[in-house]
């Protein structure tokens, strides 16, 4: 029989042993859950870093509000100081040729920053459970919320070059919970400097084809470890034609319905029209390894088949599938949950694009996807 005091001592040391070995487990569990959001960070390190590098060119914390608030003057003291002549009460046309919507040039500078709005939440929430249910499913989920006009053309509203707070913020609150993001703006500035040429049509709200070239490259780019390479059975060789095209955008359509303000009823742009090897002009697939879901940015240039996806096609040589609707970014889930799980989990990529003005409105909060 052991000693009482050597019992108690070994007793004491066993309850200690046992406490600790559940604070242990405790603390691992907790750790465990923190970490199912940020898995990925480092993955996305430098890219976290570059926006923080952003940030501290504004002088880091609050001087991105500053910063989003002097943005906002700036609209605003160019939408007084332009003629009469070349707006009316919902659109305006700048002297250099830019036509915007009033309401749509201020949605893109919220007074807040978007974590403080319902909305920027509910963006947020939204695209963790659609990562969420596509992991379960085997499915890599790459998010990007392109950039508007007013980032890639920065002249047709600014005098300078722009980093708007609300969605390289978010972009970077996505990469912290460990959600593959693309950031497009990098490029899209690099490569106006380098070709001068101009990346966003004027008389509409979308890229010019260039920018959609690009756009696509850039996805390529970040899709292409997470896609096996097309098996010969299925690889695809694409070739392009330039071609001209009317772009009637929905501003100039709204416009010729009422206001007394004669603006050109569309501009002509330059695309180039995606083919497969017969000469056929691209048609998505109805299968295939990659999706692409969003919203008209991903069908701006459908019309002769020079659309986002059918770029993507071009790089990746391979089909690809595609679902959006105008204005549509936030309800991609929806459609996934009408496809279903038995058909998303054919896919190995699904590509959302939406643009980065929706992420300050509403309809995130209708989320169908569980697991």
């Amino acid at each position: 029989m052991l000693p009482n005091t050597f019992a108690s001592k070994f007793l004491i040391t066993l309850f200690a042993m046992i406490v600790v070995s559940t604070s242990r487990v405790t603390m691992a569990t907790e750790t465990e859950t923190q970490q199912e959001d940020t898995a990925a960070i480092p993955q996305f390190t430098s890219e976290i870093a570059r926006i923080d590098g952003l940030a501290n060119g504004y002088g880091g914390g609050n001087s991105w509000l500053a910063a989003a608030e002097g943005h906002r003057e700036q609209i605003e003291d160019r939408l007084k100081t332009e003629p009469e002549t070349a707006q009316d009460d919902d659109f305006v046309v700048f002297s250099n040729g830019y036509l915007y919507g009033k309401a749509w040039l201020l949605d893109y500078l919220p007074p807040e920053f978007f974590e403080k709005t319902p909305h920027g939440e509910a963006a947020l929430n939204s695209i963790k459970t659609t990562k969420k249910w596509l992991d379960s499913l085997g499915v890599h989920l790459l998010v990007v919320p392109v950039p508007p006009r007013m980032e890639v053309t920065p002249t047709s509203v600014f005098k300078e070059h722009v980093d708007l707070p609300h969605r390289i913020h978010f972009i970077r609150t996505l990469l912290e919970h460990g959600v593959h993001t693309l950031d497009v703006l990098p490029m899209f500035t690099e490569e106006q400097s380098r070709t001068g040429l101009s990346l966003s049509l004027k008389t509409d709200s979308h890229y010019s084809n260039a920018g959609v070239r690009i756009l696509a490259l850039e996805i390529a780019n970040s899709i292409a470890p997470y896609t096996p390479p097309p098996g010969d059975d299925i690889a695809l060789e694409y070739s392009t034609r330039g071609i001209q095209t009317d772009i009637k955008s929905a501003f100039t359509k709204h416009i010729q319905d009422g206001s007394p303000v004669k603006f050109p009823p569309y501009e002509t742009a330059e695309a180039y029209s995606v083919s497969d090897a017969n000469g056929l002009p691209f048609k998505p697939a109805k299968s295939s390894s990659i999706l692409v879901a969003g919203d008209s940015y991903t069908y701006i240039f459908q019309n002769v088949s020079g659309h986002l996806p059918a770029h993507l096609a071009l790089e990746m040589k391979q089909p690809i599938s595609h679902v959006a609707m105008g204005g549509g970014g936030a309800t991609v889930p929806n459609r996934l949950a009408r496809m279903g799980k038995e058909e998303v989990a054919k896919f190995d990529v699904v590509v959302w694009v939406f643009t980065a003005r929706y992420l300050t409105r509403p309809g995130w909060d209708k989320n169908p996807l569980t697991d």
